[in-house]
C-alpha cells in the first residue's frame, strides 16, 4: 500500500486504511521506506504496508484434552463474580446534573501528557540508570505513572529486548495490540440504568489518553515511537451478552471520532475482531467444533462445576438492565452477586432460571471463542511482530494500565479532588451510588460524561 503525500488530512489512521485494503487472508506487515518528494526537493521516509498470504491459511480444530487443559486454564484466570459486594445499593442518588465543555477533554489530555512525560516525573527512567533500550521501556510499562504495576509481576525483558532490536534494525515504531474496548457493559449496578451500550465517557477517554502518554514516553527511548493497536471485541461478544451488534460498533465509531478529534491517528489504532476473524477462512467453523465438544465436556463431572463457576462470573457481564422494567433491583441484585442463585427462595424462579441459563450459554460461547482465538494466534497471525497486551494480566503478555477499579467498559468515570487538575477513575457504578453525587455532561450527549462525588 503507498504512503499518503505529505499534508494528506484523513480521518481513518494510516493502519487502519491499510487493513481496510488488505485482501482477505492476508497480514498487514509494516515497512520503512525512503521517497523523494519532487515538489519540496527533500527525501522523507514513511511507513508503508505490505500484504503477506497467512500460512496455513486452514487451521485444524483442536483435539478434545486440548480443549480440556484450556477449558481448565480459562476458568482459574476468570474472576468468580459473588458475594463480597455487599448488599443492594440504591441506583439513584443524584443531587444535581450539568454540563461541561469539550475543552475539558483537550485540558486532559495536554495536562497527562506535560505531567507524566515532559513534567519530570519519569526523568529517572527516561534519562537515568545506564539501562538499555529494553530495560527502560520496561519499567515504563510497569510505572504507576503512565503503564501498570501488575506488569512488574511477569517479566517482560527477554520479549521486549528482542522486539526492540527488531523494530530498532527496522527502524520502525514499538507495536502493541490488545482486545479490549468492547461496548459500555449493560449491568445496571456497573454503569447505571440508562446509559446505553454505544456511550463512551470520560473513563474511555482518560485510558485513551493514557496509552498516548504511555507512547509518548516510548518515544523518548525508542526513537521511532510506539503505536497502539487497539482490536475492539464488542460486535463478537455482543451476541453472547446480549447487546445489539450495531451498538458495539458505535462504541467503536465513536472512540475512533473522540480519537480523531484529539489527534492521536499516528498512537492509536482501532480494528475490529470480528471482522479480523472473518478473514481465516475456517474460524466461525472451528469456534463451533469448539464450542460442540465444549458442551459435552461440561455436561457432567468436574468439568460442569467449573462451568457454573465460570457462568456465575459471566453473569455480572450479562445485559440485564431490561430486567428492572420487571423485577426489583435487590432480586436482580441477589441473583448476579450470589455464589448460589439455586438458592434463594425469596427471588422469582423465572428470573433465576432465566439468568442462570444465559450465563451458562454465554459461558460456553465466550470459552469457545476465546479458545479458537489462543489455538489460531488470531492477532499474531494478522498483525505479526506486534507486541500482545492484555486486560488479564499473564506471563509474556503485557497488562494494560487501569485507572481506577475497573476498565472504563465496565463501569463509569468519576471524578476524584485533586489539586488544580482532573483526575478521572473508573468504578462500578453501585460502588458509589449510595452516596451523594452529580453527573456532568458534554452538550452533545445527554448521558453522563463523568460523575463527581459531593461531599
Amino acid at each position: 500500500m503507498n504512503p499518503l503525500a505529505i499534508g494528506d488530512v484523513v480521518q481513518s489512521s494510516a493502519l487502519e486504511r491499510a487493513w481496510a485494503a488488505a485482501p482477505k487472508g492476508h497480514a498487514v506487515v509494516p515497512r520503512r521506506r525512503l521517497e523523494y518528494d519532487t515538489s519540496n526537493v527533500l527525501f522523507y521516509s514513511p511507513i508503508s504496508y505490505d500484504y503477506a498470504p497467512i500460512q496455513p491459511a486452514v487451521v485444524e480444530p483442536p483435539m478434545v484434552e486440548w480443549i480440556a487443559d484450556r477449558f481448565r486454564s480459562f476458568v482459574l484466570g476468570q474472576r468468580e463474580g459473588g458475594s463480597t459486594r455487599g448488599d443492594c445499593p440504591m441506583l439513584g442518588s443524584l443531587v444535581r446534573a450539568g454540563y461541561v465543555s469539550d475543552g475539558i477533554i483537550d485540558d486532559y489530555l495536554r495536562n497527562s501528557g506535560e505531567e507524566s512525560v515532559y513534567g519530570g516525573l519519569l526523568d529517572d527512567v527516561l534519562h537515568g540508570g545506564g539501562l538499555g533500550a529494553a530495560d527502560r521501556i520496561t519499567q515504563l510499562l510497569c510505572h504507576r505513572q503512565v503503564g501498570s504495576p501488575k506488569n512488574s509481576a511477569v517479566d517482560l525483558s527477554a520479549k521486549l529486548h528482542s522486539h526492540v532490536a527488531d523494530a530498532s534494525k527496522a527502524k520502525l515504531p514499538l507495536r502493541f495490540v490488545v482486545p479490549a474496548f468492547p461496548f459500555k457493559d449493560q449491568n445496571p449496578f456497573r454503569t447505571g440504568r440508562n446509559t446505553p451500550a454505544s456511550h463512551v465517557d470520560f473513563g474511555e477517554l482518560a485510558l485513551v489518553a493514557r496509552l498516548h502518554a504511555l507512547a509518548l514516553a516510548i518515544s523518548q527511548v525508542h526513537p521511532y515511537g510506539a503505536e497502539w493497536i487497539i482490536v475492539s471485541d464488542g460486535v463478537t461478544y455482543a451476541p453472547i451478552f446480549a447487546v445489539p451488534e450495531e451498538e458495539a460498533r458505535r462504541y467503536r465509531l465513536s472512540l475512533q471520532d473522540f480519537r480523531n478529534r484529539l489527534n492521536l491517528q499516528n498512537t492509536l489504532h482501532f480494528l475490529d475482531l470480528s471482522d479480523m476473524a472473518s478473514r481465516l477462512p475456517n474460524f466461525s467453523a472451528l469456534v463451533e467444533d469448539i464450542e460442540g465438544k465444549l458442551r459435552k465436556l461440561t455436561a457432567t463431572g468436574d468439568d460442569a462445576e467449573r462451568l457454573e463457576v465460570l457462568a456465575r462470573g459471566i453473569s455480572w457481564n450479562l445485559s440485564t438492565r431490561e430486567y428492572l422494567d420487571e423485577y426489583e433491583p435487590a432480586e436482580l441484585w441477589s441473583v448476579l452477586t450470589s455464589s448460589q442463585p439455586s438458592a434463594m427462595p425469596h427471588v422469582s424462579e423465572r428470573l433465576r432460571t432465566e439468568i442462570v441459563e444465559r450465563s451458562r450459554n454465554a459461558a460456553i460461547r465466550y470459552a469457545a471463542f476465546n479458545m479458537a482465538f489462543s489455538h489460531v494466534q488470531l492477532l499474531e497471525r494478522f498483525l505479526p511482530g506486534a507486541i500482545r497486551a492484555t486486560v488479564h494480566p499473564k506471563p509474556g503478555q503485557v497488562a494494560l494500565p487501569r485507572l481506577g477499579d475497573v476498565y472504563p467498559w465496565n463501569g463509569v468515570g468519576v471524578r476524584t479532588p485533586a489539586a488544580g487538575n482532573v483526575v478521572i477513575e473508573s468504578r462500578e457504578y453501585f460502588s458509589f451510588a449510595r452516596q451523594r453525587w452529580s453527573a456532568a455532561r458534554l452538550y452533545s450527549s445527554e448521558f453522563a460524561f463523568y460523575y463527581e462525588l459531593l461531599e
